[in-house]
């Protein structure tokens, strides 16, 4: 069973086998988030705690990896804001290294409560979110690369993700950074998973991608467009120049990610169709 010494579940032969195997799989995920609490008093007595308990803390793991992610996730819903904070440091620490098939059954709820952190009251805790995020999305492009994942792990990761990104919890959020992390995982995404994992979502996700474009689009554009040069008006009036427009005519060198943003997804949204 899970938990006894030498087994999949890692646990010791001494405070492990007092607990027995149920009792370990109940204490496990509130451990784990314990581990890394905002306190270091706190965090390193359970650290402590962890390491007497377990013979094999990654075998552990592994063996409760549903359990404990269900666990954290709930409390990245959580009232007391320390928990909030812990629960996204921990979700950091538990999906590295992780692969689809462990992945599949809490990536979109992962996403969902990982943007929702990332628009928390507190600051710390917008600062763990935000780490979890770039996890989210680096394992989230990786597994939708062709190139590096098998084909059925990138069109198992599309269909969850890029809908849920072109969504009103990424692109449709009023959150500036939410929206640029869901419109650059959606514009990569797309870009590496291939034609063919890509083709069942594309309905779902390009009209939102053409609706989002005017928005991302710098607001000098329309002003250009109205008052400007005839030669300008003209750049603005022509899809392929908007984004050569900004930069030239208005003599704005940083203009704007959000400039580049829309004219990457211009580009993305052409390959897509094509």
């Amino acid at each position: 069973a899970p938990g006894g010494p030498g087994q999949p579940g890692g646990g010791g032969s001494g405070l492990a086998a007092l607990l027995g195997p149920q009792r370990l799989a109940g204490l496990l995920p509130k451990l784990y988030r314990l581990c890394h609490d905002p306190s270091p008093k706190v965090c390193d007595s359970m650290s402590a705690i962890w390491a007497a308990l377990l013979d094999d803390p990654r075998a552990a793991v592994d063996a409760h990896f549903n359990d404990i992610a269900k666990s954290l996730l709930a409390d990245v819903g959580a009232r007391l804001w320390r928990v909030r904070q812990a629960a996204c440091a921990s979700l950091t620490d538990l999906l590295t290294g992780r692969r689809w098939p462990q992945l599949a059954p809490h990536m979109e709820q992962l996403w969902v409560m990982g943007l929702r952190a990332a628009d928390d009251v507190k600051e710390s805790v917008r600062g763990a979110a935000g780490s979890l995020v770039r996890s989210l999305r680096g394992i989230s492009l990786r597994i939708m690369d062709a190139q590096q994942s098998p084909a059925a792990d990138v069109a198992g990761c599309c269909s969850v993700v890029l809908p849920l990104l072109a969504g009103c919890r990424g692109l449709g959020s009023s959150v500036p950074d939410i929206r640029g992390v869901a419109a650059d995982v959606l514009c990569s995404g797309i870009k590496t998973a291939g034609s063919a994992q890509v083709l069942p979502v594309l309905p779902a996700v390009v009209p939102v991608l053409l609706e989002a474009l005017s928005g991302m689009e710098d607001a000098r554009l329309n002003y250009v467009e109205q008052v400007g040069r005839p030669s300008a008006v003209a750049a603005c009036r022509d899809g392929a120049r908007r984004h050569q427009c900004v930069g030239v005519q208005l003599n704005a060198p940083a203009v704007p990610s959000n400039a580049d943003l829309a004219h990457n997804m211009c580009t993305m949204l052409c390959f897509v169709l094509h």
